[in-house]
């Protein structure tokens, strides 16, 4: 059977024989690639090792980077240098309170070095005989080294003849033993004298001590399954670090041999051949080298021949019989594919191939299908933009809404905190020619592509202005400083790039961290507000990231207009839980982080005694009898203002709960009330969504969704059904014809009339009436 199916069918055929040239071709290409496995392996090896390596060197490059950053931002920092001058502080002496104030600032860069590397930092001033040391303000540097820190193979006057006879810029010592509060620690110095332009006998040093043992760990980690050993080499041949499997191994490393960047080079040792790998940093010239024997990778290789050729042989056989089985059961239902393509299509030959056939079906599908993606991405960008427009500026209600929207458009934006940022590309932004336009099209796609660049997580752009844009960043962290850490990096980066790039920098200014899309429009009014009262020239802010909740507002109110809107809405919706956390952050702004006077915060109050006002006013009258207007205003005289916004507020809560209460009764009478006014004015010509909307103080799109929501019909239909019921009553009467009762019935045309009766009733009015006088 299956040698006839071999013989008829095309398709089996081809199955059949691509099946076993797959079983084939790998055996015979076993034989030319286990001539090359050994060239392979080893360039595997070392590229998998050098791979490591780079690794490393970016790892240790960066940290090292970093110290270089903190330590010359230290050493330019007035506050130190100045306090680097003075004598040693007595007991009582004022200068004491000086080297206390620059100790809050040592703890913030102490705990920004803490890393992997397990980084820590000391500073010591020759003239007051002080060190500051991992958080901690030590007076007497004899008694700090011998007591807290001290090298094994140094003594303290060595030490100090190291630190300040010498001027130290970048300066290193390779590992050495030291005991730290009574325990042994191996390190790497690291040392800055300052300030800089004293060469001889500097004020002061600064030193950072890298735990060579984390260094040496990660180093364990690139050579223990090489049973090689790896090292980290200054320039000048001295050993920063090393982690040893094979001690024998090891022999004379000549740095003159490594004359690339990166590469590997093989010498023989005492036990045979052996493989070096290196990479060179660029910033310190330190020679990061891993060396293991050739022969373990070897081993390798001749196991996996001896196993390949078993596994192959096995494959062989059992490979054909299986090919037989898998290409009769694929035939099968190309088979009747072909069969229902020949039914649907008549014109279809005999002759033509059986693939050509499904190409030619399965290319038309596709158009059809690209075609249709087509249109939905566009749809879906236009989608995106009304999302973050109406995202940014707060006309979502509730968080529910926001997630029914994202699920619905199919957007990623899943993530545990958010970052939202405005960018201002141009300061001196006058007039938008078109010239200036192009330029700002062009910027706005650059900083679109940097983001991408550097950072893989949730980033939208989203244009408000010419010249602004707001930038949506996402981040999977638990930890908020952590993110706002990050955040700040990337805009960094960005403002960085775009002034290598372009020569400008824009002015970026970061809201506050959020936890939830929903909190997103009260960080963007952040960052908007202080965008639009920052008075500083741009050449006086630089190259900083301005952070909204950290600028000093110390002499303004915070309740923009927007806030006051949302506290009104929110009140009269009943939703007193969102309304309370707005209050919150009203609370944080303007009695927490600014220094407002009691005057100015008083004048908030007396806003927030306004905004009530306007609530109480929208209310009906049972809220406003449940309310004490009198009471509010005494808050004007009080001393703990606190209290009284705590009170204030509680007003609002208050309202808002009743609302909430009130608010299906509320709904009960309204729409009595708007009935009532639809059967008193039901035959005025005047009558629309609009008529009635406005008699009620509604906008017509929410006056249409309350009226069906409540009665269950649209409002043309609720009117057109009562006007031909009053229609068919005055036309049995036979006392008026069509057109008067069209017109009786608030119908100015009667041909609007006649249709909308047919509608209603099924027949025309001539019809209807035909059928009385046959009656």
């Amino acid at each position: 059977m299956l040698l006839e199916k071999f013989k008829k069918s095309f398709v089996f055929k081809r199955f059949l024989i691509s099946y076993i040239s797959i079983l084939l071709i790998p055996l015979l290409l076993s034989l030319i690639v286990f001539n090359t496995s050994f060239t392979v392996v080893q360039k595997n090896s070392v590229n998998s090792t050098l791979f490591l390596l780079n690794q490393l060197k970016n790892l240790i490059d960066s940290k090292m980077e970093k110290i270089d950053e903190i330590a010359i931002k230290m050493a330019y920092d007035s506050k130190l240098q100045w306090i680097s001058t003075l004598d040693t502080p007595k007991e009582g002496s004022p200068d004491v309170y000086w080297f206390w104030e620059y100790y809050n600032n040592f703890c913030k860069i102490v705990s920004n070095l803490k890393d992997e590397l397990d980084i820590s930092l000391l500073v010591a001033m020759r003239h007051s005989d002080t060190v500051y040391y991992n958080s901690v303000l030590y007076f007497g540097m004899d008694e700090f080294y011998k007591n807290n820190f001290r090298y094994s193979k140094m003594s303290f006057k060595q030490w100090y003849d190291y630190l300040f006879n010498t001027f130290h810029f970048k300066d290193f010592l390779p590992k050495e033993k030291v005991v730290i509060n009574g325990e042994n620690k191996e390190v790497i110095t690291y040392t800055y004298s300052f300030p800089f332009w004293k060469k001889r006998n500097p004020d002061g040093v600064i030193a950072v001590f890298i735990n060579e043992v984390k260094i040496r760990s990660l180093l364990s980690k690139i050579v223990e399954n090489l049973k090689g050993n790896a090292y980290i080499i200054s320039e000048n041949g001295s050993i920063i670090s090393s982690y040893l499997v094979s001690p024998k191994l090891s022999q004379h490393i000549n740095l003159s041999d490594f004359d690339r960047t990166k590469g590997f080079i093989i010498v023989r040792g005492s036990r045979g051949r052996i493989i070096r790998t290196y990479v060179k940093s660029q910033i310190n010239n330190w020679m990061y080298i891993v060396e293991f024997p050739i022969e373990v990778v070897m081993k390798e290789v001749y196991f996996l021949r001896n196993v390949a050729t078993a596994v192959l042989l096995t494959a062989l056989i059992l490979g054909l019989l299986i090919s037989t089985i898998f290409a009769y059961k694929n035939e099968k239902p190309i088979s009747e594919i072909l069969g229902i393509l020949k039914l649907t299509r008549p014109v279809l030959s005999n002759e033509e191939k059986e693939f050509d056939i499904i190409k030619k079906e399965i290319s038309n599908l596709i158009q059809s299908e690209i075609e249709l993606s087509r249109r939905l991405e566009n749809q879906q960008f236009v989608l995106r933009e009304i999302f973050f427009e109406r995202l940014l500026y707060g006309q979502y209600d509730d968080k529910s809404k926001i997630e029914k929207l994202i699920k619905y458009l199919n957007f990623n934006i899943d993530s545990k905190n958010f970052v939202i940022a405005i960018m201002r590309i141009l300061r001196e932004y006058q007039k938008a020619t078109k010239r200036i336009l192009n330029e700002l099209d062009l910027y706005r796609i650059s900083v679109e592509e940097i983001l991408k660049k550097n950072y893989e997580g949730t980033v939208y752009l989203h244009p408000i202005s010419e010249n602004d844009i707001a930038v949506l960043v996402g981040f999977n962290i638990d930890d908020v400083y952590e993110v706002k850490k990050r955040a700040e990096y990337l805009f960094e980066t960005v403002q960085r790039e775009i002034n290598e790039k372009f020569s400008i920098t824009p002015l970026i200014v970061l809201g506050r961290v959020c936890q939830n899309l929903f909190d997103v429009q009260f960080a963007f009014l952040d960052a908007k507000e202080v965008l639009e009262n920052i008075s500083l020239r741009y050449e006086d802010i630089g190259n900083s990231i301005i952070n909204a909740d950290e600028w000093q507002r110390s002499n303004v109110i915070y309740y923009p207009l927007e806030i006051e809107e949302k506290i009104i809405s929110l009140t009269l919706a009943g939703r007193f839980n969102d309304l309370r956390s707005l209050f919150d952050m009203l609370f944080e702004k303007n009695f927490k982080e600014s220094t407002l006077s009691k005057n100015l915060k008083i004048i908030f109050l007396n806003e927030l005694l306004a905004t009530f006002i306007k609530v109480i006013n929208k209310c009906d009258d049972t809220v406003f009898s449940n309310v004490e207007l009198k009471e509010l205003f005494v808050f004007r005289e009080r001393q703990d203002l606190e209290a009284a916004f705590n009170q204030i507020v509680q007003k609002f809560i208050d309202t808002s709960k009743i609302m909430d209460k009130n608010k299906k009764s509320h709904n009960e009478k309204l729409i009595e009330k708007i009935l009532d006014f639809i059967n008193s004015n039901l035959y005025n010509s005047q009558m629309s969504i609009s008529f009635v909307a406005s008699h009620f103080d509604l906008s017509n799109s929410y006056f249409s969704f309350f009226f069906k929501e409540q009665t269950g019909m649209k409002f043309s239909d609720y009117i057109e059904k009562l006007r031909i019921e009053k229609a068919c009553e005055l036309l049995r009467e036979e006392k008026y014809n069509i057109d008067e009762v069209a017109k009786m019935v608030g119908y100015t045309n009667a041909h609007t009339f006649r249709r909308a009766f047919k509608k209603v009733i099924g027949i025309l009015p001539s019809e209807f009436c035909e059928r009385l006088r046959e009656v």
